[in-house]
């Protein structure tokens, strides 16, 4: 008998597929029975819909042999619900006051959800000419791209003394100089040795800095809270051909396009609704519309989506 874990075993995810097996089954009850059924419980049926509709809340990383299996598990679960629905109704609990508001919470949580998805649907694709301008314009991600090794301490914030002692660790030769540094100012911390870096794990308005280094140069750098003090061991090139950066440009590009698209319907709406407060909220202020995303944070998600995206090429 196999030991493997189940897919939905763990509370977090049966939760959630539990959670979404409510959404797909509120209202459905009258719905004409489905042609595509994969199981009956009395006189209602349960569809192959229902199941595909939970199986997007599985792993990403499922592999796929296993996914069969979990399926399986979903259609357990919705037999089950199954049930406790037909009892429940039976029962009139859908008409009592609790329920019908916590239905009606549900209701008004997924029509929100369905209405940001069709706003930030009308955001425009990115050109060609926008992935190029943005391939051309961060060469140290792409064309510069590089992957170091590093010998590292790592500060877990930045300490008070920074400000004197931050010259003297520039100045440093190497990391052992860098450490008694730090001794100095009563700060002791381990090195690790051999830490692997690409490009898109480094500050990207650094990119430009890091790739002039060479081995033995002390490199600092913030990963807020942390502050990261590195020798360079070794460099090597690892460029990223525009053909295979585009698609991760566009997706992060399509990204900002959407927030942008996003706060301006929801500003919009904002601003064509009226809104007034009553009773204990009487004195309460209309909140304001949302703003659009700046220039500084559009370009920031821009680049951590870049990174995440690089991150994953060899």
């Amino acid at each position: 008998m196999s030991s493997r874990p189940n897919p939905l075993s763990t509370p977090a995810v049966l939760a959630g597929v539990l959670v979404a097996a409510v959404l797909a089954g509120c209202g459905g009850s009258d719905a004409p029975l489905s042609t595509q059924a994969v199981a009956r419980v009395n006189d209602k049926e349960i569809s192959v819909h229902q199941i595909n509709l939970l199986a997007q809340r599985l792993p990403a990383n499922l592999p796929a042999e296993r996914i069969a299996e979990a399926r399986r598990t979903i259609l357990n679960s919705l037999v089950e619900q199954e049930k406790l629905v037909q009892y429940a109704i039976e029962n009139k609990l859908d008409r009592e006051a609790a329920t019908m508001q916590q239905l009606e919470a549900v209701r008004r949580e997924v029509l929100a959800r369905a209405a940001l998805e069709r706003l930030g649907a009308q955001s425009p694709k990115p050109t060609s000419e926008e992935v190029r301008t943005y391939f051309e314009g961060n060469p140290g991600l792409f064309t510069n791209r590089r992957i170091y090794r590093f010998d590292e301490i790592v500060m877990p914030g930045v300490p008070t003394s920074w400000q004197s002692i931050e010259p003297q660790v520039l100045r440093a030769k190497s990391l052992r100089e860098v450490s008694a540094v730090l001794k100095a100012a009563n700060i002791d911390l381990p090195t690790t040795q051999g830490v692997v870096r690409a490009s898109e794990a480094l500050p990207m308005n650094r990119l430009a800095d890091f790739s002039k280094r060479k081995a033995g140069d002390i490199v600092v750098w913030a990963q807020p809270p942390r502050v990261v003090i590195g020798q360079v061991i070794d460099v090597r090139e690892a460029s990223v051909d525009e053909a295979t950066a585009a698609p991760l440009i566009e997706q992060a590009l399509s990204v900002r396009k959407r927030q942008e698209t996003l706060a301006s319907e929801t500003k919009r709406l904002t601003e064509a609704a009226k809104v007034s407060f009553l009773g204990e909220f009487a004195q309460a202020t209309v909140p304001a519309a949302p703003q659009a995303p700046t220039a500084e944070d559009a370009s920031r998600s821009v680049d951590q989506a870049l990174q995440k995206g690089v991150a994953g090429l060899k």
